[in-house]
This record gives structure tokens, sequence and C-alpha cells, in this order.
């Protein structure tokens, strides 16, 4: 079955592109021109991915995405900005909101699909750990055990930083600390494989991985 994509532009112009770019690469796109289209189209269509623009007449992205992770039908369905408005407090605003990632218009295709494949893989390794997580029927011998999003909901969010920028990993540890999630810091790629061998992380876990580190650097 193809991955399906929601796609949700006003402009005509852009919304035609995105389906072309999706199309070409194999997927099925749906497409609605404002947020309260894409919410029925929702509650007909079950897409793996939605890509939206932010500023839309009826309802705007940032409703839409509100009202999408307000649903718990679609807690992990992977979220996309694309918008016109790429500024720095545009992005944390809908990182905020409970977006996946942001990405400016104009967009690169290229950059658009990378992050969409991203997404949908880490869905994917998720939603397959919790499967092969969940115990099955308890017997004599297997006491019940509680499902791995119940049991995780008072763990404490780990985050790898992993940067070779002393000033910036120490800033991202202050700040992450002061945001109460558990923080270990790596130098480079090696010592943060070390890192995660020494103590593993779940699918509950997060790692923040400067680019830099994932690919071989000219100096």
């Amino acid at each position: 079955m193809k991955t399906t994509v929601l796609l949700v532009d006003d402009d005509p112009n852009i919304l035609t592109l995105l389906e072309h770019t999706f199309r070409q690469q194999g997927y099925r796109t749906v497409s609605a021109q404002d947020g309260l289209a894409a919410l029925q189209l929702l509650e007909q269509v079950t897409p793996d991915l939605i890509v939206t623009d932010v500023m839309m007449p009826l309802m705007d992205g940032h409703e839409l995405c509100q009202r999408v992770r307000g649903d718990e039908r679609w807690l992990t369905l992977p979220f996309i900005f694309l918008s016109a408005r790429g500024g720095t407090d545009d992005r944390i605003a809908g990182l905020d909101l409970g977006a996946d990632d942001y990405v400016a218009k104009p967009f690169d295709r290229r950059e658009l699909l990378a992050k969409a494949r991203t997404l949908l893989s880490r869905v994917r390794i998720y939603r397959d750990q919790i499967i092969t997580r969940v115990p099955t029927q308890p017997t004599a011998e297997t006491p019940p055990t509680s499902p791995p999003e119940e049991a995780a909901v008072d763990r404490p969010i780990h985050v790898l930083v992993v940067d070779d920028d002393e000033p910036m990993r120490r800033l991202m540890e202050f700040n992450l600390k002061k945001a109460q999630f558990m923080v270990r810091t790596a130098e480079n790629g090696q010592e943060a494989l070390e890192a995660i061998q020494a103590k593993r992380p779940g699918p509950h876990h997060l790692r923040r991985d400067d680019a830099r580190h994932g690919r071989t650097r000219a100096s």
C-alpha cells in the first residue's frame, strides 16, 4: 500500500507542485486548501504524513496542528509546516505546537522529501518497537506487565547532545537541563556511540546530533 501524504495549502500552484513532488516519488497524495477542509479529510482518510502551509483562510496551519495533536488518533502522525514565515520565532512557534519539522518557502524539493522520509522512517521504527514490546496475554509463568507507553509516563526523557563546539554544547546542555531533561554530551560521533552503548536510549529518548558529524569534514 502506498504511503499517503495530506497536503494543505491555499495557493493552488504550490499545491500542484507539492502533489507532483510527492507523486513522482511514489507517494499517494490527498489535498486541501485550508485547515478546516484538512480536518474533514482526516475523518475520511488516514494519511501517513501531513505537510501544511501556515497562513490560510478559515483555519490556519497552527490551529490545524493543535487540533491534530489534540486528538489521540493522530498523536504520532508526522507533521511538517511549510511556510513563507521562516524566521526563528515562527519555527519555534510551530515546533512548540507539536510539529515535527518546519520548512521555509521557497523550498527545495529534495530537502522536503528528505525530511518526509526521515519522519516516516522514525514513526515506523517507533510503532514497530511498541508492537514488539507489548506483552502477550499473561499466564501463570508470565505475570501482566504495563504497556511500554504506560510504563514510560513518569520516565525522565534523556537527551544526548553531540557537537564539537564546546560553548554550543554547554549552552544546549544548560537549556535542556533547565527544561527538566536528563542530558548527556559528546564531542564527536565516536563518543556518542560509546555513550549509547553504555546506556542505550529507548524509543522515548531523544538525540540531538550535530549534522556535521554525518559527513567527513574537510578541515
